[in-house]
């Protein structure tokens, strides 16, 4: 139970930190495209919040499901959902709310499934899903702070 543990206490910190570093943000900082074809800040942020989505169906259908297959597009998720369009405090209050469902879903995760099987485009198990979400958060954020 300790990688739940650890990812629960670093997705809290994550969220506190998240919070100031994105009020800290100008819109110009928070809506620019570093180049053609590359997301902003806020579109980053956008792709977490799909990271979450597909990350608590995955966690979710593991815990009835053997195997569950759950692949996405993240370019075309972050397009579909039109996070530029979007207030970067409504996208904001999005990444929270997912992680707080994420959090809580993870509180009452059953141990004995660490080890079931996901297809996230690999095989992979709920154990990795779990720290590596943690990993991939942190992996973005440093590029919002940026």
């Amino acid at each position: 139970m300790d990688d739940l543990k650890q990812t629960v206490e670093g997705l809290e910190s994550l969220i506190q930190e998240m919070s100031e570093v994105l009020h800290g943000l100008t819109n110009d900082e928070i809506n620019r495209r570093p180049a053609p074809g590359k997301w902003s800040k806020k579109e980053i942020l956008g792709h977490l919040c799909d990271s979450a989505l597909n990350n608590i169906q995955r966690l979710v259908r593991v815990q009835y499901e053997a195997n569950p297959s759950i692949v996405y597009n993240q370019d075309e998720w972050v397009k579909a959902n039109n996070y530029q369009d979007r207030s970067s405090d409504e996208v904001l209050e999005l990444w929270i709310s997912l992680h707080k469902q994420f959090m809580h879903l993870l509180n009452s995760f059953p141990e004995h499934l660490l080890d079931s099987t996901i297809i996230a485009g690999e095989t992979v198990t709920a154990r990795f899903v779990i720290t590596d979400y943690l990993r991939h958060q942190r992996h973005h954020l440093k590029q919002i702070v940026m």
